[in-house]
């Protein structure tokens, strides 16, 4: 009987910056990046291995990137104490309490998610 796989292909971009510095005469600093650019696009400045910084794998498709999930928990957070400042201000409602702390736990997931710290 022949074995289904559940190997998957996943699309992974890889990012590799290269950088360096040019002191350029000028009077301007726009003109001494137009001059800088002149020389880059006539291939008179060439940047190669000597000028690696770093290199960064993301995952592509339905997966979101570390700064787009602290993004969301940011939202979610200004939502959330926007939502428990107006329950505390303008409402009276009986089981508020239980509201907040549901929110309080959705805070903490959410920071569980995102691997980001924030104050609950």
């Amino acid at each position: 009987m022949k074995q289904v796989s559940n190997i998957k292909k996943f699309p992974i971009e890889i990012t590799e910056t290269l950088s360096r510095i040019i002191r350029m005469e000028a009077s301007t600093s726009d003109e001494a990046v137009d001059k800088v650019k002149t020389l880059y696009r006539k291939g008179l400045v060439v940047l190669d291995s000597g000028d690696y910084v770093d290199t960064e794998f993301i995952a592509k498709g339905n997966k979101i990137s570390k700064e787009d999930r602290q993004n969301h928990l940011i939202t979610i957070k200004n939502l959330c104490n926007s939502l428990s400042l107006e329950i505390e201000k303008n409402l009276n409602v009986p089981d508020s309490t239980n509201l907040l702390a549901s929110i309080k736990d959705l805070m903490i997931s959410c920071r569980e998610y995102t691997e980001v710290d924030i104050k609950t």
